[in-house]
């Protein structure tokens, strides 16, 4: 049998600790392994946890404000009928999630939050990027955040451009579904700071190449012990889970 040299044995596990120090532990929803996801106890859970960021999605109500609820359709955890974009925020406010939790705006997420932990928000809706960014703009007029604290992201790349037309300072994350055909392109266009991809499609090859290009990369969702490990050998710079602590 052929046996590893010891020392190169040591600078492996030197590099996986090196990485493992560097990995960002990005809560998705809050820690929804636990609890109710997008909720204010999702994201303190999170925070308690040790996660380095927390994502979270957003939507415009009817009337306007920035809501957090990842879910186009009301129905799955609120039992209502409808669509959140349908709504004033009167009556997503007297709507239970789970029974139990009300729906938060974006405002009071980031104000819970509190400057603590950085903050990945997903653009859902095609009406929120000038909402988000008044929103972010105001916490980090107050001194609680620096726009470094903010990452942008959203499957609608479109979304992504006016993002930065309107807040150059903005870290914007572009995400893929399957496997990120022209990505390349997306990244020289849009100058983005991540790529999010999915894990299962994420290898060496991909990794290395965004690395070449100055762009980190996000893995979602990684939710099993032995697949935290495959994205830490891999080199990968953030890995999105239900349990931040797995991580």
């Amino acid at each position: 049998m052929n046996r590893m040299n010891p020392a190169l044995l040591v600078i492996m596990f030197n590099i996986g600790l090196l990485r493992a120090e560097m990995l960002v532990k990005i809560a998705h929803r809050g820690a929804s392994g636990y609890v109710t996801e997008n909720t204010l106890v999702a994201f303190e859970r999170a925070i308690e946890l040790g996660a380095d960021m927390i994502e979270l999605d957003v939507w415009c109500s009817l009337d306007g404000h920035v809501m957090v609820y990842h879910d186009k359709w009301l129905n799955r955890l609120c039992n209502e009928q409808g669509a959140i974009e349908q709504k004033a925020l009167c009556e997503l406010k007297g709507m239970l999630l789970d029974h139990k939790h009300t729906m938060p705006t974006l405002y009071e997420a980031l104000a819970m939050i509190d400057g603590r932990i950085k903050v990945d928000i997903e653009l859902k809706g095609n009406i929120t990027v000038s909402a988000v960014i008044s929103c972010i703009k105001d916490f980090v007029d107050s001194g609680k955040f620096s726009w470094q604290d903010f990452l942008i992201t959203s499957f609608n790349h479109h979304l992504l451009r006016l993002v930065k037309d309107l807040e150059p300072q903005v870290l914007i994350g572009a995400i893929f579904e399957g496997l990120p055909i022209g990505y390349c392109d997306v990244i020289q266009d849009l100058d983005v700071d991540v790529v999010v991809l999915a894990y299962s499609l994420t290898n060496s090859a991909i990794v290395h190449d965004a690395h070449k290009r100055g762009v980190k990369v996000f893995v979602y969702t990684v939710n099993h012990a032995e697949d935290v490990l495959d994205m830490k050998l891999l080199g990968v710079d953030g890995i999105i889970s239900n349990y931040p602590d797995l991580i």
